[in-house]
């Protein structure tokens, strides 16, 4: 069975798995389920088969043997990409797609601008979040590595804002002008009192620093 630890309210017990609830702690011990949850995965963009990627996947399948009712949603899904990443995991389905604004579809085409659209089709789903709160307990984002207003919790592998923000010092003439819109961008989607959960606590240093974050977690990938 996999396991999966997010201990968002209190700190972790020895033994236990713990899942968020709005304003509550639901603890999960390994012999009986306390309490089931329905649980919305958004993973912005399954576009590439990547470590990003398959973390979503095996969160999905790890939340699932727990016994909770987990459903995966994507603005955008690659066809090619999906094939690879869920070779040998019949058990995963297809997400449901919610769609891209036009803007982002048209830079999609194009191939350019790939930071900033990601960041239009982020804060594009925000439109979709209050629809989801009413279906499910939780609504947890995936790839953004942002701690967004619109989900009750997020995966941040690294902070998107050091990068940016790394870039737009190097830059000069357009192109850091284009990085400090996608390091204005990123800001006005983070919201610093969301939960966050990430893979070390070297990582959830720079959280910290770069959000102000405080509810911030360390979650082994579930494997």
């Amino acid at each position: 069975m996999s396991s999966l630890s997010t201990p968002f309210a209190s700190g972790p017990l020895e033994g236990e798995v713990k899942g968020l609830g709005p304003g509550k702690l639901i603890t999960l011990t390994s012999l009986a389920l306390q309490e089931i949850m329905r649980i919305a995965l958004v993973h912005t963009l399954f576009e590439e088969a990547g470590g990003g990627e398959r973390l979503a996947l095996e969160m999905y399948r790890a939340l699932k043997d727990l016994g909770h009712e987990v459903d995966l949603y994507t603005a955008h899904l690659d066809d090619r990409a999906w094939e690879v990443l869920t070779s040998g995991m019949k058990d995963v389905p297809r997400p449901e797609v919610l769609g891209e604004p036009l803007t982002s579809r048209l830079l999609r085409r194009s191939g350019r601008l790939v930071r900033y659209r990601r960041l239009l089709t982020m804060g594009y789903l925000a439109r979709y979040a209050e629809g989801l709160r009413q279906r499910y307990d939780i609504v947890v984002e995936t790839q953004s590595n942002v701690p967004l207003r619109w989900a009750d919790a997020s995966y941040i592998h690294f902070p998107a804002l050091i990068d940016y923000m790394a870039l737009q010092a190097r830059a000069g003439g357009l192109r850091r002008l284009y990085d400090w819109l996608v390091v204005r961008r990123v800001r006005s989607l983070a919201d610093s009192t969301r939960p966050v959960m990430t893979n070390s606590s070297w990582t959830a240093e720079y959280v910290r620093k770069a959000y102000g974050s405080r509810r911030v977690y360390v979650v082994h990938p579930p494997g």
